[in-house]
């Protein structure tokens, strides 16, 4: 697949995630079988390496996508706006858009 929409996110790396969590704000875009997460902290994760890829609530609060590559653990949100990284606005339905797009393009890989 060809250079995708670009949605403005924030995420973190870690086994487990709570309110104290320092996430990156940064842009993630799927392109040519890869998920390209861009901040602080650029990763580029292979979409058919991606496992468990989940949508919950955390803390009944927005949503959030979950998933394990490379034996790590991430979360990543689409947000709105992100106030000097300690507020941040979650864009719930762009988020349950994501996760469609990562769960589409992982099951068109394996099969």
């Amino acid at each position: 697949m060809a250079i995708g929409k670009v949605y403005r996110i924030m995420y973190f790396c870690g086994d487990e995630i709570s309110l104290s969590s320092k996430m990156i704000t940064g842009k993630a875009i799927i392109e040519y079988g890869k998920l390209n997460l861009q901040g602080e902290v650029k990763l580029s994760l292979a979409i058919e390496e991606l496992e468990n890829i989940e949508l919950y609530r955390l803390h009944g609060m927005g949503r959030m996508i979950r998933f394990r590559c490379s034996k790590k653990q991430y979360f990543l949100t689409v947000i709105r706006f992100n106030l000097f990284g300690y507020f941040a606005m979650i864009n719930y339905f762009a988020t349950g858009k994501l996760h469609q797009q990562l769960l589409s393009h992982a099951i068109g890989k394996s099969t």
